[in-house]
C-alpha cells in the first residue's frame, strides 16, 4: 500500500491511499512511566497520548511529548535524515496508518527544495534499509504492534509535490499547454519553499525562478518567546510556544497575560519579509505569474498577512496537507506506470 508522509520541523501529516490522515506535532522526547495520568479518568487511546516503543526504545511523540517528555525536542538540523527523531517519527506516522498484516508500505516523502539536490539520494539509501518495529504503548492503537519496511520508495521536492494537490482537473486542462507560470509558495516550520512551473504539455520547472527562503514558523515562535521573556522575566519551554501563539498569550501568576498585539505584529513582520524575499526570486518575473498557491502550515497561518505577495494569490484548501497529497499522487501515478512494482 502507498502511505505519504511528510515529516515537517514542526508537524508531521501522514495519508494513506484509502485517505486516512494522521497529523501531530514533530516532537519527541524520553518515553516514562505514565501509570498515574489515568487517576483523573484520562484517556490513554487519543493520538495526544502517542506513547511508542521503536526497536525497543521508548519515546513519547507528538503532543504528549510536549506535556509530558522531559528534553522534548524539534530537529531544526538541515540534515535530518540520520536523526533519530526523524526515523521515529517517521515509524510512527506509518505504523498508524498500516494496517495490521502489512508490513511493506510504498513510503511517498519529500524534501525542502535545496535539501533535494543534496539530501535526495542520501534519504533514498537510508529508506532502503529502513526496518522499524513499533509497539503502542499509547493512542489510538494502544497494544499494537507494527513492522515496518518500505518496498519502493519515491522522494520528491516538497512544493513540488504540492501543486499535484493544489491544481484541479479543470485548472489543470486550462492550462494546459500556455506557456503559463504558476508558482507555489509553501511556508513551513523553518523554511519557506518556493517553486515555480512554466505549464506546457508537461510541467517543467523552472529553477530560475525556485528557490527557498530561510524564514519559517520558528522565526515568529522565537521572537514571540522572547517577547513572553522580556514581559515576564521568566523563559517558556519552545515546545509551548505553539500553543502562545495560538492563545494569544499565557496564564502566568494566575493572570492571562494578553500578548495579541505583539503577535500580530510580529505576524506582520515575518511576512514582508518572507514577500520581499521571494519576490526577489521571482525577479522581474513576478508580473508574468499566472497564479500563486499558498500551502504549509506556516501559509495557513499568515494567509490574510500574505495575499498582498500577487494579484493572484490563492490559499490552497487544508493547505498544511498539501505536500502530504501531493507526494500520495506522485506516488499513485508511478505505480501505474509501474504497475508489476506493487505489492502487498
Amino acid at each position: 500500500m502507498i502511505i505519504s508522509v511528510d515529516v515537517g520541523y514542526g508537524f508531521t501529516k501522514a495519508i494513506s491511499e484509502y485517505q486516512r490522515s494522521v497529523v501531530f506535532p514533530s516532537l519527541v522526547a524520553p518515553g516514562q512511566d505514565r501509570s498515574m495520568e489515568g487517576i483523573f479518568g484520562a484517556g490513554q487511546s487519543g493520538l495526544d497520548c502517542l506513547h511508542v516503543r521503536v526497536n525497543g526504545q521508548e519515546f513519547f511523540v507528538g503532543d504528549l511529548a510536549r506535556r509530558g517528555g522531559m528534553g522534548a525536542s524539534f530537529t531544526l538540523e538541515t540534515w535530518k535524515i540520520g536523526h533519530q527523531n526523524t526515523r521515529v517519527l517517521l515509524a510512527t506516522a506509518v505504523a498508524l496508518l498500516a494496517p495490521a498484516g502489512v508490513s511493506s508500505v510504498h513510503l511517498a516523502t519529500g524534501l525542502p527544495y535545496e535539501d533535494y539536490r543534496h539530501q535526495r539520494h542520501a534519504m533514498e539509501e537510508m529508506l532502503k534499509t529502513f526496518r522499524a518495529e513499533v509497539e503502542f504503548l499509547g493512542g489510538p492503537l494502544i497494544g499494537e504492534r507494527r513492522s515496518i519496511r518500505f518496498h519502493q520508495t519515491t522522494v520528491f521536492p516538497q512544493a513540488a509535490g504540492a501543486v499535484y494537490a493544489s491544481l484541479d482537473t479543470q485548472t489543470l486542462a486550462q492550462v494546459a499547454g500556455s506557456g503559463r507560470l504558476i508558482s507555489v509558495v509553501d511556508m513551513g516550520y523553518k523554511t519557506t519553499d518556493v517553486v515555480t512551473f512554466e505549464a506546457g504539455q508537461a510541467f517543467r520547472l523552472r529553477p530560475d525562478l525556485s528557490g527557498t527562503v530561510d524564514q519559517g514558523m520558528n522565526d515568529l515562535e522565537r521572537h514571540v518567546l522572547a517577547v513572553f521573556t522580556e514581559r515576564t522575566g521568566r523563559r517558556l519551554d519552545p515546545a509551548r510556544a505553539g500553543r502562545l501563539l495560538a492563545e494569544g498569550g499565557a496564564v502566568v501568576t494566575g493572570k492571562f497575560l494578553d500578548l495579541g498585539e505583539e503577535i500580530n505584529r510580529a505576524r506582520k513582520a515575518l511576512a514582508g519579509l518572507i514577500m520581499d524575499k521571494v519576490r526577489l526570486i521571482w525577479r522581474d518575473q513576478a508580473d508574468f505569474i499566472w497564479r500563486v498557491y499558498l500551502v504549509g502550515g506556516g501559509c495557513t497561518y499568515l494567509a490574510e498577512a500574505l495575499q498582498d505577495l500577487h494579484p493572484a494569490t490563492h490559499l490552497v484548501e487544508d493547505a498544511q496537507m498539501a505536500n502530504t497529497r501531493g507526494f500520495l499522487a506522485v506516488a499513485r501515478q508511478r505505480e501505474r506506470n509501474l504497475p508489476s512494482a506493487r505489492q502487498a
